[in-house]
């Protein structure tokens, strides 16, 4: 495909002009001429593919390849997500339909779309949960809750799911590194700065 996207038609029907007629103007503004349809037609052949490519493609046509695998740009809550997100939510998806609903799946679904620490627990009893470790915004909070065409995540048959994460940046609890997060505080400090679930370690 590279080859193809960097082929000159018109050089290369100069090339095969017998060396005594490659000076005469008249011969080659023929063949350029004969060359020129052809090339646009290669360059537009070479174009369609990307029109397609969750990489490449842009408004209504990434709209469109999103559509044909689940996803659409209005969320539940009538938010309308923009061409960068709707990428990442399409891809979350491909993997969601393709999907088994396996712990490295459900982990693999959720990275791809929070890009953040994702931990799964198995509860037992036909019951898992996951927690997401980052602030999650509405937008996203509505993606895992019934997104368009359905919530993003593969969700095992009979099997009781939870999740947990915050929605509000700087009140929950984690270690110093966590962007945002409260860390620990010191027992019967007057405001534990890791807020009520400080204590409990």
């Amino acid at each position: 495909m590279a080859d193809d996207a960097t082929k000159d038609y018109q050089a290369q029907a100069r090339s095969r002009i017998l060396l005594q007629y490659r000076q005469s103007p008249k011969l080659l503004a023929f063949v350029d001429a004969l060359m020129a349809p052809v090339q646009n037609i290669d360059s537009t052949l070479l174009g369609v593919g990307p029109l397609d490519d969750l990489d490449v493609a842009a408004g209504v046509n990434l709209a469109t390849t999103a559509d044909l695998v689940g996803q659409r740009r209005e969320l539940v809550n009538g938010n309308v997500v923009d061409d960068a997100e709707l990428r990442v939510l399409a891809k979350a998806r491909i993997t969601r339909n393709t999907a088994h609903a396996t712990g490295p799946e459900l982990i693999a679904i959720l990275a791809t779309v929070f890009a953040a620490p994702i931990i799964l627990s198995d509860y037992g009893g036909m019951a898992i949960g996951y927690a997401i470790g980052r602030v999650v915004t509405s937008d996203e909070a509505a993606i895992l809750n019934s997104g368009a065409g359905g919530t993003i995540l593969a969700r095992p048959m009979g099997v009781m799911v939870t999740q947990q994460f915050f929605n509000a940046a700087g009140d929950y609890f984690g270690f110093a590194d966590t962007p945002g997060a409260k860390t620990f505080g010191e027992l019967n400090a007057a405001a534990p700065p890791g807020g009520p679930f400080s204590e409990i370690f």
